[in-house]
């Protein structure tokens, strides 16, 4: 028995060294793919660790898929979309990061700087180029190439955004002062139309030279050459307004400092009242399209017949909604904040296609720039919006 102990006991110690070894070489293993892991997702995403890696989960008929994505090392301040092109805006220490993607492959065109000191910018993309308004400064750029320009000092506010254009003008409102025309090839400034505080609308009409400014209980018609008055109407004080093929559609109330509950349509040929409903809630958005009017307010959503006004559906919806809603052919796409979804339904009859599901927790806001939910029918339709560090391309 005493000579088995020797024996057992070196047995033992091998096994134990054995086993102790094999313990080192698994562990090594296990840190090599840990090691290996982390440089694929590192490469996989560039941004920091506020960035969702997951890719979104589709509930339903979803018409859409992911087509690219793009992760920043900071956070996106704006976006604008045309031309086979996107544009984004992103805003560091030393200023402005302005920087064209191919809309189709996602390949970076070009990337341009601007100086100055600001925590808010706006871009618009009109034809072959690109206006900003960064830093008090109004700046267009060559989208073909990114060189500037011109670069023009404005005055300009962290909230002041381009609203509009025409052949010649690109409009700025900057607020609590007034709307402002600048010449598109060199940005001198031509006229200028005092409004003081309060929301300012503007939209051009190329086929009467007038561009249409609403503020107030007032709209405004004047002319797009020198900013003289041509006629005015007073339509009371209004929430939501879009434009349409030589019709205003606005939303007001029947009493003072109501809800604006009512969504109206205003001929500007005649300048006549052509129909009133009432949507029994506060109006969050209007977009119209050739036959129709879409009403968001904070419970619902509703299709109306654009000409005669009449209702043809309506869904309650989550009243955290993001304004305005996309419409591209025959689906309406709503952006719902509350429950970090994207919503498809069809245009026809209100029926819910499907949803997209980001499941984050972080949320991914709709309570934000308007800019943030745009869609581009050429080369082919696209949907495009951005979150935090990420800007996402669907199609």
């Amino acid at each position: 028995m005493s000579e088995k102990y020797p024996v057992t006991i070196i047995s033992t110690l091998r096994r134990h060294t054995m086993k102790k070894r094999n313990e080192s070489i698994n562990l090594k293993i296990i840190f090599a793919l840990f090691v290996l892991l982390i440089s694929t997702a590192g490469c996989q995403n560039h941004s920091n660790s506020d960035v969702p890696v997951d890719l979104p989960k589709s509930i339903g008929d979803f018409p859409l898929k992911e087509h690219w994505r793009k992760d920043f090392d900071s956070e996106l301040k704006a976006m604008a979309l045309g031309s086979g092109a996107l544009i984004t805006g992103i805003v560091n220490d030393d200023g402005a990061v302005i920087q064209a993607f191919d809309i189709t492959t996602g390949s970076s065109l070009w990337k341009s700087e601007l100086s100055g000191n600001s925590t808010g910018i706006n871009i618009m993309m009109v034809d072959k180029s690109v206006y900003v308004v960064f830093a008090s400064n109004l700046a267009a750029i060559d989208l073909d190439t990114g060189d500037l320009i011109f670069e023009t000092e404005i005055g300009a506010s962290i909230i002041d955004e381009i609203a509009a254009f025409t052949d010649k003008y690109i409009f700025v409102v900057q607020v609590s002062e007034g709307v402002y025309a600048y010449d598109r090839s060199t940005g001198k400034p031509s006229w200028q139309i005092l409004v003081g505080r309060g929301n300012v609308d503007v939209f051009p009409d190329t086929a009467h030279q007038l561009v249409y400014i609403i503020h107030g209980e007032y709209l405004k018609a004047v002319n797009e050459q020198d900013g003289s008055l041509a006629w005015q109407k007073q339509i009371g004080f209004h929430g939501p307004v879009e434009y349409y093929d030589g019709f205003i559609y606005y939303s007001n109330s029947e009493i003072k400092d109501g809800l604006e509950n009512h969504l109206q349509a205003l001929s500007l040929e005649t300048k006549k009242a052509l129909w009133d409903f009432d949507l029994n809630g506060e109006i969050k958005c209007i977009k119209a399209t050739s036959d129709s009017i879409i009403a968001v307010t904070n419970q619902a959503i509703t299709r109306l017949d654009r000409l005669s006004g009449e209702k043809i559906w309506g869904y309650y919806i989550s009243p955290d909604v993001y304004c305005p809603p996309v419409i591209m052919g025959d689906v309406i796409y709503l952006k719902d904040g509350y429950s970090n979804q994207f919503i498809a339904m069809e245009q026809e009859n209100g029926d819910l296609l499907g949803r997209l599901d980001f499941e984050d927790s972080g949320g991914f806001g709709y309570k934000i720039s308007k800019d943030n939910l745009l869609s581009s029918t050429y080369p082919s339709p696209v949907l495009v919006f951005y979150s935090k560090n990420s800007v996402y391309v669907y199609k």
